[in-house]
């Protein structure tokens, strides 16, 4: 606004900002697990609404991470023509697209044995979201017995190994 003077007419305009909103949406092939991790490559997605003034070009295109990392985050900002401005942040996005490390211990895949059987245990390691569980199943039939050991990371990737062994003895 100008209130003029002897050389110049008074003028007066808007001087208000329209503050033009922006939002972040994360999605993903699969769900967010149960600990907060995605398993597949993610997408955030821009959604810009104006507020009676124009943006300053246009909307921001969608941000893709196929990467794994824990604690990545995606920041958009947008400006409207008449000076009004809007930013969004959206953090926490956990991305691990690699299995945990699984492996058998006790019998020996292919081996007999004499005596006492051994027994598998399952055993399992995940560098970035960490293991959630590692199972191990058997079953026996006559002298052969069939394992496997299933790990399971935070980001619900999973492993398996599988191997089998046998008895010496006859079953009796």
């Amino acid at each position: 606004m100008h209130a003029g003077d002897v050389n110049f007419a008074g003028s007066s305009g808007p001087t208000a900002r329209h503050r033009p909103r922006i939002t972040a949406v994360v999605s993903a092939k699969y769900a967010r697990s149960r600990f907060g991790w995605y398993r597949s490559p993610v997408t955030v997605t821009i959604r810009c609404t104006t507020d009676g003034a124009s943006l300053v070009g246009r909307c921001p295109a969608p941000v893709r991470s196929s990467r794994s990392g824990a604690e990545r985050s995606a920041t958009r900002a947008i400006l409207a023509t008449d000076g009004g401005a809007a930013t969004v942040v959206r953090r926490n996005i956990d991305l691990d697209l690699v299995g945990p490390t699984v492996t058998v211990t006790g019998p020996s895949d292919g081996a007999t044995y004499a005596g006492v059987m051994p027994v598998p245990v399952c055993s399992a390691r995940d560098a970035l979201s960490g293991v959630a569980s590692c199972v191990r199943t058997r079953a026996s039939v006559g002298t052969r017995t069939t394992y496997r050991a299933t790990a399971t990371d935070r980001a619900a990737n999973t492993r398996s190994a599988t191997g089998t062994y046998r008895s010496a003895a006859r079953p009796g």
